[in-house]
This record gives C-alpha cells, sequence and structure tokens, in this order.
C-alpha cells in the first residue's frame, strides 16, 4: 500500500512539473529526481519499501513540488521577481537529489544502529542479563 501511494504521489509531481514546464528538454531534467525516487520505492524491498528509500523519495519529491508550486503560484514573485529567476530548473534537481541523499544516508544510518543493536538482543534468553547457579 505505501508503495502505491508513494507512486501516485511522485506521479502527480510530475505532473505538476510537465505543467509548470511544458513538454520540453529542461522538463525531462526535472523529472530526473522522481524517475530515481520511483525506483529508490519499487526497488526496496520485497514486502515493503525501506524507511530509506521512503525518506529518499519523499525528500525528492517534496523538493521538486514545492519548486514547481512556488512557480505556477508564483509565490514571492518567485516566477515574475527576477529576469533571471528560469535558472532555478537548472539547479532544482541536483539540490533536491542532494538533499534526498543526505536525508538518506542520515535515516539509513539510523536504521543501521538500529539493526544492530535489535540483532544482539534478539538471540539473548530473556534472562542472559541474571548470573546462572
Amino acid at each position: 500500500m505505501i508503495r502505491i501511494v508513494c507512486v501516485v504521489l511522485i506521479a502527480g509531481t510530475g505532473l505538476l512539473v510537465v505543467y509548470a514546464e511544458g513538454l520540453y528538454w529542461l522538463a525531462f531534467w526535472n523529472l530526473l529526481p522522481l524517475v530515481l525516487a520511483i525506483l529508490a520505492i519499487v526497488r526496496s524491498g520485497d514486502v515493503r519499501p525501506s524507511l530509506s528509500a521512503t525518506t529518499f523519495a519523499g525528500i525528492t519529491t517534496l523538493s521538486v513540488a514545492l519548486t514547481h508550486a512556488a512557480w505556477v503560484f508564483d509565490w514571492g514573485g518567485t516566477q515574475t521577481g527576477s529576469s533571471t529567476s528560469g535558472l532555478v530548473f537548472l539547479f532544482s534537481p541536483i539540490y533536491s537529489i542532494l538533499l534526498a541523499t543526505a536525508a538518506w544516508a542520515v535515516t539509513k544510518g539510523i536504521e543501521r544502529l538500529g539493526g544492530r543493536r535489535n540483532a544482539t538482543q534478539q538471540g539473548a534468553p530473556a534472562d542472559a542479563g541474571k548470573p546462572r547457579r
């Protein structure tokens, strides 16, 4: 279920990108982070995606969606405030991938620390801390 919801949200963000930019080569550049997000969701795990993959996809999708929503709705003069405001579409994919990769690394580290601690506790008997007589 999580996988389906993630893919639907990523596809909706892709439609927002196409709506904001039209079907030009720059739109394909801005769709690249969303393709990576879908790959992270689809390829991670058999049953449900891992927390780190979901974090990567969520941060990527959120940053792309906020950038394009700011452009479409002209929040704070994003579209009309500068003659070079369109340059945001050149750097936005790079920034969103870098931000999502950093969030993925932090989440993956937390998952591994939690996994090691749980793995050592899983094999131990309940009275492992008590002295034996």
